[in-house]
Protein backbone atom coordinates (compact mmCIF):
# COMPACT_ATOMS: atom_id res chain seq x y z
CA UNK A 1 0.00 0.00 0.00
CA UNK A 2 1.41 3.46 -0.88
CA UNK A 3 2.31 5.79 1.98
CA UNK A 4 0.65 8.76 0.33
CA UNK A 5 -2.36 9.27 -1.89
CA UNK A 6 -2.13 12.09 -4.40
CA UNK A 7 -5.32 14.10 -4.83
CA UNK A 8 -5.25 16.61 -7.68
CA UNK A 9 -7.41 19.71 -7.29
CA UNK A 10 -8.44 22.16 -10.02
CA UNK A 11 -9.43 25.81 -9.58
CA UNK A 12 -11.14 28.03 -12.16
CA UNK A 13 -10.60 31.79 -12.06
CA UNK A 14 -13.26 33.06 -14.45
CA UNK A 15 -12.57 36.71 -15.29
CA UNK A 16 -14.68 39.17 -17.28
CA UNK A 17 -13.57 42.79 -17.47
CA UNK A 18 -12.84 43.65 -13.84
CA UNK A 19 -15.07 40.91 -12.35
CA UNK A 20 -14.21 37.49 -10.93
CA UNK A 21 -16.78 34.70 -10.54
CA UNK A 22 -17.03 33.68 -6.88
CA UNK A 23 -19.28 31.10 -5.26
CA UNK A 24 -20.53 31.10 -1.69
CA UNK A 25 -19.88 27.72 -0.07
CA UNK A 26 -23.08 26.11 1.18
CA UNK A 27 -23.78 22.84 3.00
CA UNK A 28 -20.32 21.39 2.34
CA UNK A 29 -19.20 20.94 5.93
CA UNK A 30 -16.08 23.02 5.26
CA UNK A 31 -15.87 26.82 5.26
CA UNK A 32 -19.64 27.15 4.72
CA UNK A 33 -20.75 30.74 4.15
CA UNK A 34 -17.37 31.80 2.76
CA UNK A 35 -16.57 32.68 -0.84
CA UNK A 36 -14.51 30.49 -3.18
CA UNK A 37 -13.61 30.13 -6.83
CA UNK A 38 -14.98 27.16 -8.79
CA UNK A 39 -12.90 24.15 -7.70
CA UNK A 40 -12.89 20.40 -7.34
CA UNK A 41 -10.89 17.19 -7.71
CA UNK A 42 -10.06 14.98 -10.66
CA UNK A 43 -12.35 11.96 -11.00
CA UNK A 44 -10.49 8.76 -11.92
CA UNK A 45 -8.48 9.17 -15.12
CA UNK A 46 -10.08 12.51 -15.92
CA UNK A 47 -7.88 15.18 -17.54
CA UNK A 48 -7.50 18.62 -15.94
CA UNK A 49 -9.45 20.43 -18.69
CA UNK A 50 -12.27 17.89 -18.43
CA UNK A 51 -12.41 18.29 -14.65
CA UNK A 52 -12.58 22.08 -14.73
CA UNK A 53 -15.29 21.98 -17.43
CA UNK A 54 -17.31 19.55 -15.28
CA UNK A 55 -16.85 21.68 -12.17
CA UNK A 56 -17.97 24.80 -14.07
CA UNK A 57 -21.16 23.01 -15.15
CA UNK A 58 -21.87 21.76 -11.64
Amino acid sequence: MPRFKMVVAVHLFLLKDDHVLLLRRYNTGYEDGKFSVVAGHLDGDERVKEAIAREAKE
